[in-house]
């Protein structure tokens, strides 16, 4: 990019950015106000709390290379809010100054660029959850009465009100569509694993326990409220993935991209498998060739795959990976607690459109052969916990309905598309000469054709390197070893 281009960007940007201080400076004391959260110092219900914005710096933290930056923009957000405490007798009593920093989510401004990466919906969705749902659901009565200030900080009720990040101010407005979120660059917070996307057991088990809460809070309202959880959840939340939909005449191509994304990441790996284990026997022949077929209608396994069922459907993350959780550490280094991040692919399917793509992901082949079914207790046992402690009932209550052997036949009976998905995922990030941004990247020149898009992807996914094409060569091997083809 020439300077010219960066100056004319940069003077398109600054609009924006006067937007959203002026947003910010309006709407933020209000929910401080109303919440009473985070920026206080301790009060009495006689006194008269109100705060007011009287700086605020805003600045674009760019583009990466992931296709989810091209659904919104992102911002860092340092605000001075002035607290000011008076006595209903009009005496002051102190007047405090924080700083504070935010995160902002833009949706993209750009109509064509918007409908293409169905920018709509992913911002609705999250806005939506982050807003509406997640309150909704920490409502439960038991969760009220629970100890949200941590006095037990192991309790389920307590994890369950530090899962997510602090939601500021949302707006789903033509002018000012926004989400403000609670910045975690000077928190405890961080990524885990490594360029990999590899997580090693305490990590993964702690992502499991966090998954499982996140489920549990859906299973919970579902029993105590089913009208309530279907009308103002299930309802409320369209599907969550574009291709879901089955009006095929107004699939737009971005869908198509994607797919086709999914579908070459997931053949590719079929020959170099059958050259390593087609003589290992008649059951790997038959994994292959069952693979095969499946993945020739890529669109309709998928949409068969999200199709949720009772009663163990549930609200999923749908894109629950190492890069939308956030880990806390202790002294020692060790994960101790975790906040789940980017909620725009939420949607209600199996409990196991989350597991095989999380498990399959971040554990190693080693890693799965020793402990895949110990992973599977944990998250289960976890969720036995967690749906009993919200509901304030016996375990055996919850039984089988929520047994184990339900929640291992929908691990089984979704393990291919955790395969398609891991494909997907490890041949844009592992294999460094694959950008699948690329081919998202063609859009924002006009609507390419598909003859285009399909040529980009061939070119963008070809698997290079040893440890991708180990992962998911063995990872064919165990869908075939353990049944689930």
């Amino acid at each position: 990019m020439n300077n010219t281009a960066v100056i004319e960007l940069d003077h398109q940007l600054e609009p924006t950015l006067e937007n959203i201080r002026e947003i910010l400076a309006t709407k933020i004391p209000t929910y401080i106000g109303s919440r009473r959260g985070g920026l206080r110092s301790g009060s009495f219900d006689s006194d008269i709390v109100s705060y007011k914005i009287l700086g605020c710096q805003v600045k674009s933290l760019g583009s990466s290379n992931s296709a989810r930056s091209f659904t919104s923009h992102t911002y860092r957000a340092e605000i001075v809010v002035e607290e000011n405490r008076t006595k209903v007798s009009g005496e002051n009593i102190c007047k405090i100054t924080r700083k504070e920093s935010l995160i902002v989510k833009r949706i993209r401004g750009n109509e064509s660029v918007r409908d293409v990466h169905d920018c709509k919906h992913l911002f609705y969705v999250e806005s939506k959850m982050l807003s509406d749902i997640v309150p909704l659901l920490l409502s439960s009565p038991a969760l009220v009465a629970g100890d949200r200030d941590c006095q037990y900080p192991c309790s389920n009720l307590c994890k369950a009100y530090s899962l997510f990040p602090t939601c500021y101010f949302t707006s789903r407005k033509r002018n000012d569509s926004l989400i403000v979120l609670e910045d975690f660059q000077d928190s405890e917070y961080r990524f885990g694993g490594n360029n990999s996307l590899l997580l090693d057991f305490d990590h993964i088990v702690l992502g499991l326990e966090s998954l499982a809460i996140f489920h549990a809070l859906s299973y919970a309202l579902k029993k105590r409220d089913p009208q309530t959880f279907y009308s103002c959840v299930v309802h409320k939340l369209k599907s969550g993935k574009k291709f879901c939909a089955e009006d095929k005449a107004n699939e737009l191509l971005y869908a198509h991209a994607y797919l086709q994304c999914l579908q070459y990441a997931a053949l590719q790996p079929l020959e170099l498998f059958s050259t390593k284990f087609l003589d290992g026997g008649q059951k790997y022949i038959s994994g292959v060739r069952r693979l095969n077929v499946l993945l020739e209608d890529t669109v309709g396994l998928i949409r068969k795959f999200l199709i949720p069922k009772e009663p163990l459907a549930v609200l999923c993350h749908g894109n629950f990976n190492m890069r939308n959780i956030l880990y806390r550490y202790d002294a020692n280094n060790k994960p101790i607690a975790v906040k789940l991040i980017e909620l725009q692919d939420v949607h209600y399917a199996s409990p196991a459109i989350d597991l095989t793509v999380f498990l399959f992901l971040s554990a190693s082949p080693e890693l799965r052969a020793e402990s895949l079914d110990d992973f599977i207790c944990i998250y289960h046992q976890s969720l036995l916990k967690a749906t009993s402690e919200f509901l304030d009932c016996p375990e055996e209550d919850l039984l089988p309905e929520y047994g184990l052997d339900a929640f291992k036949d929908e691990f089984s009976r979704h393990a291919v598309y955790g395969y398609i998905l891991t494909a997907a995922y490890v041949t844009s990030a592992v294999s460094t000469p694959v950008k699948i941004a690329k081919v998202f990247e063609m859009f924002d020149y006009g609507v390419p054709s598909r003859e285009d898009i399909d040529e980009c992807i061939r070119d963008n996914l070809k698997l290079e390197g040893e440890e991708v094409t180990y992962r998911l060569v063995y990872l064919i091997k165990e869908l075939v070893d353990k049944g689930y083809l």
